[in-house]
């Protein structure tokens, strides 16, 4: 048993070794992926990696996209959302992440918003995020994040480790992961599970759609005010994740159905950094599989209850 225990070990460390590296950078009231990153020579800053950011391989503001070689995008359409302009291009980014090699994204969507209405601006005190980096960045590469070591690695294999459990997703019509979450109770005893887009852009732990919380006993509840929204907020005692169960984790929803996230119109919610990172993560989107493992993390009560 110890030989073999030494033999993972051995194996994951060498995978590791050779794998392509960044530092994660920790936001004191944001659990989120944040990493140091440069598109071409010119913009260069802190980016947030959100799997739940639409089907947009980036998402800049416009001070940040003049920054680029604009005249190689192909604009497609302009909107207009909550009294700003959103515009969509479509083009080839050559990324770094950390001081790696250029990963390159061809033909993707790039989505950009008014000056200063990148919603991850200031998002938190530590440092300014000039761009979000969306699910496309890791449909063609294995992606490992250790919230421990705050370590970012690109493999070329998965890494041979038992502690490591597989969760199968779903791949939704907008190219999201959905992931199951077992644990809820209606107040008539059934046992239910809920289909939540695997979102690592959302503090929170998890966020439903309202029609399945009102079949939920809530018990102590607190509502906050955000614009038109009303978020009821509580607790569960327990929430199962593939085979961890998880203690004290925050979920809400907005009863006036109105401050819904793009990604909500899958499945029946979504789930949150605040769950996710009690595990150090392998994202494996080719073959739609996240491994988790509990780290330290695990059994702390996270501070999105304030």
């Amino acid at each position: 048993m110890k030989r073999k225990l030494f033999i993972i070990a051995a194996l994951a460390t060498a995978l590791f070794a050779n794998a392509q590296t960044a530092k994660l950078l920790e936001a004191e009231h944001w659990p989120g992926i944040f990493v140091e990153a440069s598109i071409g020579d010119s913009l260069k800053g802190v980016f947030m990696l959100d799997t739940g950011a639409t089907d947009y391989g980036l998402v800049l503001d416009s001070v940040s996209f003049a920054q680029l070689d604009t005249a190689s995008f192909t604009r497609l359409l302009q909107t207009m959302r909550m009294a700003f302009y959103r515009v969509e291009y479509k083009g080839n980014v050559s990324i770094v992440v950390g001081n790696g090699t250029p990963l390159m994204f061809k033909d993707t969507k790039v989505l950009v918003v008014d000056e200063a209405r990148l919603p991850t601006r200031h998002l938190t005190k530590e440092f300014d995020v000039v761009g979000i980096i969306g699910y496309p960045f890791f449909d063609d590469r294995i992606v490992s994040i250790d919230f421990e070591t705050n370590t970012l690695c690109f493999l070329d294999t998965i890494p041979v480790d038992e502690d490591y459990a597989a969760i199968r997703l779903t791949k939704g019509e907008k190219g999201f992961r959905l992931m199951d979450a077992r644990g809820f109770t209606t107040a008539e005893g059934q046992k239910l599970s809920a289909s939540v887009v695997f979102d690592t852009g959302n503090l929170w732990g998890i966020i439903l759609k309202k029609e399945l919380a009102a079949k939920l006993p809530l018990g102590s509840t607190e509502v906050q005010k955000s614009g038109l929204s009303e978020y009821v907020r509580w607790r569960s005692d327990s929430l199962a994740v593939g085979p961890f169960t998880l203690n004290n984790v925050p979920l809400r929803y907005d009863r006036n159905g109105v401050g819904k996230e793009y990604s909500m119109n899958q499945g029946d919610g979504l789930m949150g950094m605040a769950v996710m990172k009690r595990f150090n993560l392998i994202i494996d989107f080719r073959h739609d599989v996240l491994y988790i493992k509990p780290n330290h993390y695990f059994k702390k009560k996270n501070k999105t209850s304030k």
